[in-house]
């Protein structure tokens, strides 16, 4: 069969054209009038229908008009920022303004605070020497440095620096006898001290060989002054027994040891207990009782002793509570003992009635005080090393009047009295020890 065309065939499509159409401006305009724009996100074109490939940072909508200013919404927001820094920067200063506003006046208050435990003195005006190197001594003494020569001058009284019960109370003044100071020099760093019955002086000091030094009765300058025992670490605190037995607290061996009576070097030196931390202060009783000022364990000890002596392996006991770097102790005849309580400023006694237990402070508005010392009136005397002065509390009025004893010293260390009534300090800034005689207390010995 002759197969002719299809019925209801089509007239076959013309051929498309590959080669790209003219623009049409009205077509392919995009919304805000780039013209060179295909609109959406096509490519831009430009009228010569070579593709061009659009710059990274134009985006759709913007036109060639403002091609050229594309770093102005860049400007915009740096603006922004400074505007936000003019802002910061003020509000900073006035908070820096704030913080050291406040903080002045906190140190203000503090160094008020201060001011306030500060001795309240009435200082009168002091006559110029008349000769020799004159300090300020205690109330109506006259006092004069020996190595210097002349007569001593009366010093106008301070007043007694006095500590009532009564708040706001005044100061009552206390008089004292006329004395002169004897000066020895020569040491290294003296600190503790204490006193025989026979008038020697035993010091402890801290610096170069760490000695133990006597001080011979009669002794007035270095040249006879003698070193004893040996062997010690960091010796700070010193004391004597009736049989001439001295006891050094050796912070730096955390042990207190025993220099018999005629021992001349390590040899004969003997270790008592233990379970000490660098102790400072030491002191010994009638009976033979060795109390001790544990410093670093801010503690008082008592190493009992049997039949007037320490044995091995003593019993140790601790007495009293709430001290705060204690440095220096003393023991009155009925067993109360009296602490030099550094950190917490002040001096402290614990009673014996009380089993030790009950502990009391004393007036005196210390600073820093180191060591205590006992005449046979119950008046307790201080080496307040803080205040460069050393300080007589008196027994009577219930520890609660004091006055300053001499003057001229550079952080005194340590004090004693001998049997005499005599003041012995060691005046550890001016490496010398120094004796008040006789300030009208009762005669009595530090050594028990």
């Amino acid at each position: 069969m002759n197969c002719g065309s299809a019925v209801g065939s089509t007239a076959p499509k013309p051929a498309t054209s590959l080669a790209p159409s003219s623009p049409d401006p009205a077509r392919d305009r995009p919304p805000g009038g780039a013209e060179w724009f295909s609109g959406g996100n096509a490519e831009p074109r430009p009228p010569t229908g070579n593709v061009v490939q659009k710059p990274a940072h134009i985006s759709v909508g913007t036109t060639p008009d403002t091609a050229g200013k594309l770093d102005a919404p860049m400007s915009s927001r740096k603006r922004g920022r400074l505007a936000w820094l003019w802002v910061l920067v003020p509000f900073l200063f006035v908070l820096l303004a704030a913080d050291f506003i406040i903080r002045s006046r906190i140190a203000s208050t503090r160094e008020a605070a201060d001011n306030k435990q500060q001795p309240n003195t009435t200082a009168q005006q002091v006559p110029q020497p008349t000769g020799g190197a004159v300090s300020s001594a205690s109330p109506g003494a006259a006092a004069l440095d020996s190595r210097s020569g002349g007569s001593p001058t009366p010093i106008a009284s301070q007043g007694a620096a006095s500590s009532n019960s009564q708040p706001g109370a005044n100061p009552a003044p206390v008089a004292s006898s006329g004395a002169q100071f004897s000066t020895i020099d020569g040491f290294n760093g003296p600190r503790a001290l204490a006193v025989d019955r026979s008038g020697n002086v035993y010091v402890v000091e801290v610096a170069g060989s760490q000695s133990l030094k006597e001080i011979p009765a009669g002794c007035a300058s270095s040249a006879c002054v003698v070193t004893l025992g040996g062997g010690f670490t960091a010796t700070r605190g010193v004391a004597i027994d009736r049989g001439g037995n001295i006891y050094v607290a050796d912070a730096g061996a955390n042990a207190i040891k025993e220099v018999p009576a005629g021992c001349s070097n390590s040899a004969c030196v003997v270790t008592l207990g233990s379970g000490f931390s660098a102790p400072y202060g030491v002191a010994v009783d009638g009976a033979g009782n060795v109390y001790v000022a544990d410093t670093n364990n801010n503690l008082v000890k008592e190493i009992v002793a049997v039949n007037g002596s320490i044995q091995s392996n003593p019993a140790i006991n601790t007495l009293g509570s709430g001290f705060f770097t204690p440095t220096g102790v003393a023991v009155d005849g009925s067993g109360n003992v009296f602490v030099a309580d550094a950190h917490n400023n002040a001096v402290k006694e614990i009673l014996a009635a009380s089993g030790y237990t009950t502990v009391n402070t004393l007036g005196g508005e210390l600073k820093l005080p180191t060591t205590v010392a006992l005449d046979g009136s119950g008046n307790v005397y201080v080496a307040d090393q803080g205040n460069s002065v050393v300080k007589k509390i008196l027994a009577e009025g219930g520890y609660s009047r004091f006055y300053a004893l001499g003057g001229g010293f550079a952080d005194p260390y340590g004090v004693a009295l001998d049997g005499a009534g005599n003041v012995y300090v060691s005046d550890t800034g001016n490496n010398a020890v120094k004796r008040l005689p006789n300030l009208g207390s009762a005669p009595t010995s530090s050594a028990p």
